[in-house]
């Protein structure tokens, strides 16, 4: 974990973005989650979900159907809490 808060894994993948979408639409994108408060509490609660899932996963060795199958429904449940209001800034 670096100074600014990120791990590692979480810039490399930052890295992989920023090849796909090219420098000016990453950045783009970087400002408007920067000013949608609903997006950034929903990340902020979503990716700790999300690696705790990844890392369950991997040590019970799922299957890829197993873990497709347990993001789905996690982003389902995550989906339903946004859409209910939960993620209020």
């Amino acid at each position: 974990m670096s100074n600014d808060g990120k791990s590692d894994l979480y810039k490399k993948g930052e890295a992989v973005r920023r090849k796909l979408r090219g420098d000016e639409d990453f950045e783009k994108n970087m400002k408007e989650y920067a000013k949608d408060p609903h997006t950034k509490k929903f990340i902020e609660y979503a990716y700790p979900k999300l690696k705790a899932l990844h890392l369950e996963l991997l040590e019970r060795g799922a299957t890829r159907r197993e873990g497709k199958d347990a993001v789905a429904e996690l982003l389902r449940e995550l989906a339903k809490m946004f859409i209910d209001g939960k993620f209020r800034p």
